[in-house]
C-alpha cells in the first residue's frame, strides 16, 4: 500500500501556472507478514469518489459472488458489508500476505 503526503507551499493559483513537483523522499513504516488485515479508505476531494473508488477495488469480488466462486477469489474484500463500507480485508486462499506500507512525501510549489 502506497500513500502520498502531498504539501502545497503557498498559493497555486488558477490557470496555467507552471508547478514544480518535488520530492521529499519515501518511506517505508511497515514491511512483514500479516493477518487479519483490515482498512478503510476515505477521499476527501468530493463525497461520491469514496463509493466509486470502493465499487472499483470491489469488481473482482462481486463477480465471484454473482459466479457463486468466492472460495476461489483471491485479492481485496469487504470487511463486512459488501459495499466495503465496513472497511475492507484481502482474501489469499490460505496463502500468507505479505504486507508493506510507504509513504511517498512530495511538495508542490511555484
Amino acid at each position: 500500500m502506497a500513500l502520498r503526503d502531498v504539501t502545497t507551499t503557498g498559493s497555486i493559483g488558477s490557470g496555467r501556472v507552471p508547478l514544480d513537483f518535488v520530492s521529499l523522499g519515501g518511506l517505508t513504516v511497515f514491511s512483514g507478514e500479516v493477518w487479519n488485515l483490515r482498512f478503510t479508505m476515505r477521499n476527501i476531494v468530493d463525497q461520491i469518489v469514496t463509493p466509486q473508488i470502493h465499487d472499483a477495488w470491489l469488481t473482482d469480488y462481486t463477480l465471484n459472488r454473482a459466479a457463486g466462486t468466492l472460495d476461489q477469489h483471491v485479492g481485496i474484500s469487504p470487511w463486512q458489508r459488501a459495499s466495503g463500507t465496513d472497511g475492507f480485508t484481502v482474501d489469499t486462499a490460505g496463502a500468507p500476505l505479505h504486507f508493506e506500507l510507504d509513504v511517498s512525501r512530495i511538495e508542490v510549489r511555484r
